[in-house]
């Protein structure tokens, strides 16, 4: 049967929540407030047919349906966050901009950046 795949930001509010099993800390990790972040654990309960977590007056737990999608969603979220922060990691290219008037670039800086351009292909290891 097909079912559907649950929104993100559930699936992340429901993540963070059994992480910190605290509705308090979790809402702050989001920057949402813990009404948002409750509603959004609800809906994803509501959305699955299955209770997530039991809910005590001062403390929520995991029900064995929420222990058993906790590790997968942990494991998925920790794949993405790994592949963002690759990114970053990326040697990227820079790019320097340069404004001087007409007659400085043609007569002065032109010839040097020319001169320099050539230099460093001259320098590079074969294959590059």
């Amino acid at each position: 049967m097909y079912r559907p795949m649950p929104p993100l930001n559930a699936l992340r509010a429901f993540e963070v929540a059994a992480r910190h099993l605290s509705l308090t800390r979790a809402a702050q990790e989001l920057h949402v407030t813990a009404g948002a972040l409750s509603h959004q654990i609800r809906g994803l309960e509501e959305l699955l047919g299955i209770k997530l977590f039991e809910r005590h007056v001062r403390s929520i737990g995991l029900t064995p349906a929420g222990k058993l999608l906790y590790p997968g969603l942990h494991t998925g979220f920790s794949h993405i966050r790994d592949a963002v922060t690759g990114l970053s990691n990326t040697t990227q290219e820079r790019v320097l901009v340069i404004s001087t008037p007409p007659g400085f670039t043609s007569k002065w800086l032109a010839a040097r950046l020319r001169r320099r351009t050539r230099a460093a292909i001259q320098s590079r290891p074969p294959g590059l």
